[in-house]
């Protein structure tokens, strides 16, 4: 393995596209494709108090396998309601004859639901290839548009697909500042490089010959093994005032505590009413905590549902309780209520399940956490509560909760 890593780094660079085809090939042998060049550049802009922010987005691949089933070959473009996608491009050059060149066609975009227990906002464009060959060159370009400042997820530089050069770029206004770090195994080597031109700071990653992921039964999760780059927006200077946008796990709290106060806009009479029921026979603080905890794991039907700032921002209690469903942050949200009306100090508490491998020192950003629940204090100590767990036991954190920092 270690002599095929070799091979792959000194061979690769002195080929050109039409003598690589068998050699890759035989350096990939399970790869149906391989990215020759993967590039992402982010354009960060200020204007009129609001940040303009784009992605532009370009991918080069050689097709390694000619594809069965008709010679189709089909790529996505996943975004959800925080982004938008326009100008797509994608073309096919054939290697063996001009005229079967091609545009892709192009559909979409459609909703995608993952399994059945989600619900979200996601949607997919496909991009259909016609009469792809081996050593046929596929290529793609799009625009996505940000919406939000802090709605980053990290540059992965790993794929489903080999890649022989992947570069990920940063242009922004010189009043933007600009945070970031590496995180994955430390084998990989990635070269980072800053510069400024027409008023504008350049950041610059690039990486060279990086494997495809394959995912093995039992291993650890994709983000724990590829290597990536965390991003965020700092801060902005405009009329020199300096407006913090996310430069710590401070800023992340003060971000997440303003989304929660937009839950429970209307008074919670029936949940009051309800809650006075279950406590009725409970004499002490742990009693009233559990009864609350097993009643909301009994009563409350889990369903993950993530639609624009519903994903960060609870359903207010009263219809989490009418409609009798609801997502972790509703589960939350709810028993939350309950134990606040039973005059028991209760948090938010938002956490990431074990699939994500960052702690909050080395990555304050939205990608860091995926799951709210409750905390509450005993004894000097805090205990965390899983109300999305039907057979979690009282006081004890579940197994994929545990060992993780969570964010009160």
């Amino acid at each position: 393995m270690v002599f095929l890593q070799r091979l792959f780094i000194i061979i690769l660079p002195l080929l050109s596209f039409s003598q690589n085809i068998e050699k890759l090939k035989s350096l990939f042998p399970n790869a149906d494709a391989v990215i020759k060049q993967r590039s992402e550049i982010l354009h960060i802009k200020r204007s009129n108090g609001k940040f303009e922010i784009t992605r532009d987005y370009s991918e080069t691949k050689i097709i390694l396998k000619t594809p069965p089933f008709s010679n189709f070959w089909v790529e996505r473009i996943y975004f959800d309601s925080f982004e938008k996608i326009r100008a797509i491009e994608g073309d096919k050059i054939s290697n063996s004859d001009l005229l079967l060149n091609s545009k892709a066609e192009k559909y979409g975009p459609q909703s995608t639901i993952r399994s059945s227990g989600l619900y979200n906002d996601e949607k997919v464009y496909k991009l259909w290839f016609n009469q792809v060959k081996k050593g046929d060159k596929i290529n793609i370009k799009y625009e996505r548009i940000h919406k939000n400042p802090r709605m980053f997820g990290p540059f992965f530089f790993m794929d489903s697909e080999p890649c022989l050069k992947a570069k990920f770029s940063i242009r922004s206004d010189k009043n933007i500042e600009i945070g970031w770090s590496y995180y994955g195994p430390e084998k990989y080597h990635v070269t980072f490089s800053k510069g400024m031109s027409n008023g504008e700071n350049i950041y610059t990653w690039t990486l060279d010959s990086i494997p495809a992921f394959e995912e093995e039964d039992y291993s650890p999760s994709f983000q724990e093994l590829a290597p990536q780059i965390i991003y965020y927006i700092k801060s902005v200077t405009e009329r020199k005032k300096k407006k913090i946008i996310l430069d710590s796990v401070s800023a992340l709290h003060n971000w997440y505590r303003s989304l929660v106060k937009r839950a429970n806009l209307s008074p919670p009479h029936s949940v009051a009413s309800l809650t006075r029921e279950i406590i009725d026979t409970c004499e002490t603080k742990d009693e009233k905590v559990k009864a609350i905890f097993q009643w909301v794991q009994s009563n409350i039907k889990y369903i993950n549902t993530s639609v624009g700032m519903g994903g960060f921002v609870p359903d207010d209690a009263e219809e989490v309780l009418k409609n009798r469903y609801g997502d972790c942050k509703a589960m939350t949200n709810l028993s939350i209520t309950m134990l606040r009306l039973a005059r028991i100090n209760s948090y938010f508490c938002w956490i990431g399940t074990f699939d994500l491998p960052y702690n909050y020192t080395n990555n304050f950003t939205v990608s860091t956490d995926n799951h709210m629940i409750i905390a509450i204090r005993k004894n000097g100590k805090v205990k965390l509560l899983d109300a999305t767990n039907s057979y979690g036991e009282f006081y004890k954190t579940p197994f994929y909760l545990q060992g993780k920092e969570a964010l009160i």
